[in-house]
Parts: C-alpha cells; structure tokens; sequence
C-alpha cells in the first residue's frame, strides 16, 4: 500500500497532459509574437520582437506635415510672383497715364491760318504738315471760275498745291496753302520751311480764291500768295501770278508803288516809307531777301519804276 504522501498514477498523469497543454500555447503565442514583428519586406522572422518608438514616428509625421506646408508655401508664393511678374508685364505694356495722349487731328483738313500748337507738329511730324502735290478736286472746285477763269493761260496740270507752316509776328503756328506752277512747287515749299524754322514772320498764307481773287483786298489782308490769273496793274499783259511763277509776302507792310498807279494796296501809303520798320517788313539783306534771291527769284524791291517790295518773281 503507498505511503501517505505517494500520488496516485491517475493523478499524475492529468498533470503531465495539463503540462504538455500549457507547453503548446505558449509555442503558439510565440509563434504569433514572432510573425507580428517581421519586417513589411519579408525574410524569416525575427528572434526577438523590437518595440516601435511612437515618439520616432510622430517625429517623422511632423517632419513629413512640415514638408508639405513648406512645398505648399513655396507653391503659393511662386505663383505671387508669377502673377506679380504678369501684372508687372502688362502694367509696363500700358501707356503711363504721365504720357501725352497722341494728337487727334488731320494735318491735310485743317483750314489756312489754323494755329496748332509745337507739340502737336513734334508728335506728327513736320513733313505732316509740308507738302506738294497736283491740285486736288476739292481745291480746284474752289479755283475753278476764281482765281482760274476758263481763258487761264496755264492748265491744271501745270499747277501744284503746296500746304506748309508759317509763323505770324505774335508768335503762332498756322497752316498756310498755295498754289504755284508745278516747276516751282517743291522749291516754294522748301523755302517757305526754311522760313518757318527762321522764325521769319509770315502773317498769313491762304488761296487768292479766298479774297474772291480780288488782288487789292488780299493785299489789304496782308496775305501771302502766289497763283493768282490776272494781268499786270494798269496793263493788258499778263502777270507772272497767272502762271504761278510770281508771288507777293506780306503785301500790306510791303507794298506796290509807281508813278502812274500810286500806292497798292491802297490802304498802305505809310508803309511807302522804308524806314518804318515792323516785324513783317521785307529789306535787303533779311532773311527772306536772301533765300529766296539766292534761290533765283528777283525781287521787285530793287525795281526803279515801280517799286513792288512784296514781289518774287522767276
């Protein structure tokens, strides 16, 4: 019989098969510690489990956050300066509000003895304002039956229309408009430059058709012109005017005198007197003698009987 302290076999047998139980689950929780530690790429697993750094990790989602803010910040303000650059652009391809409008007029529609400003010739240019060409049909309307009657010893075609720039003795700018034979056409206009920027002053320039080719009313104005068909005062023959070869400058202040016809225009008796000087007065050796005698013309100044200051002729 066993002693008092001797198990029975029963007993022991139970033990070894709980034993043997606990043995198996922890080979299982082992197994399942192993597999849950093995790195994402694969490979056997790991001998011992390595515990992740929470801290590590937030580290890395912060560094990560930051990079996304800065890339987002550089993004953003790369577009500022893009869009900048573009405003930048455009606002330089605008003309500044400092800047002088350009000038709205037509240089070629201005009437005679309009006065337009040096900036506006600056802007459009003198040639705008200078030039020749064969007469054009509203301008010939205006001549037609005037200044050229139907027995006009020249023809149309002979006769040039010159518009050019003169300054008056007050100091203004204003168109001025001739007719001249077309042999003579481009010289006048280039004279009468010549005498714009001398300052020389020039009252006025307008057609003789103006005046209603009334030779003594266009004197007595003062004008300036050329192409006028008519014969010579107290003659049948006829004027150099009628071929536009001939044209009187400031015919008031230079006026017409012979022993048989007295003073033209009329209204010009003090003026007969040479040394009564005013800003529109021709003399030899003035600017206006100079280039226009130089050019070929002679002046009926130096003439003895009579004596026609405002004339040049060729």
């Amino acid at each position: 019989m066993p002693g008092a302290h001797e198990k029975d076999p029963g007993s022991r047998k139970a033990n070894q098969i709980l034993i043997g139980v606990f043995l198996a689950l922890a080979f299982g929780m082992g197994l399942m510690l192993a597999t849950t530690c093995t790195p994402a790429g694969g490979g056997g697993p790991s001998t011992s489990a390595i515990p992740v750094s929470t801290t590590s990790a937030n580290q890395e989602q912060n560094v990560s956050a930051s990079f996304q803010v800065t890339a987002s910040s550089t993004s953003a303000t790369s577009s500022e300066v893009a869009s900048s650059d573009a405003t930048s652009e455009a606002a330089s391809s605008e003309p500044s509000s400092t800047e002088e409008p350009a000038p709205s007029i037509d240089p070629a529609s201005l009437e005679a003895e309009t006065i337009v400003s040096s900036e506006d010739v600056q802007a459009l240019g003198e040639d705008a304002f200078f030039s020749v060409q064969s007469i054009p049909d509203d301008v010939f309307a205006r001549m037609d039956g005037v200044s050229f009657p139907a027995d006009c010893p020249v023809g149309r075609q002979e006769l040039s229309y010159i518009r050019l720039l003169h300054v008056d003795a007050d100091g203004n700018i204003k168109v001025g408009e001739m007719v001249s034979h077309s042999s003579i056409g481009q010289e006048l206009c280039d004279l009468f430059r010549q005498l714009y920027h001398e300052g020389y002053a020039i009252e006025r320039v307008r057609l003789a058709d103006d005046y209603n080719a009334d030779d003594e009313m266009s004197m007595r104005d003062n004008n300036t012109s050329c192409f006028c068909c008519r014969p010579i005062e107290g003659s049948g023959a006829i004027s150099r005017h009628s071929y536009g070869l001939a044209l009187d400058i400031n015919p008031l202040y230079n006026p017409y005198y012979s022993s048989s016809l007295g003073v033209l225009p009329q209204t010009a008796q003090e003026y007969v007197d040479r040394s009564v000087i005013t800003p529109y007065t021709i003399e030899p050796g003035d600017y206006c003698y100079e280039i226009f005698t130089s050019a070929g013309y002679f002046w009926g100044g130096n003439w003895t009987d009579p004596k026609d200051y405002q004339h040049f002729e060729k």
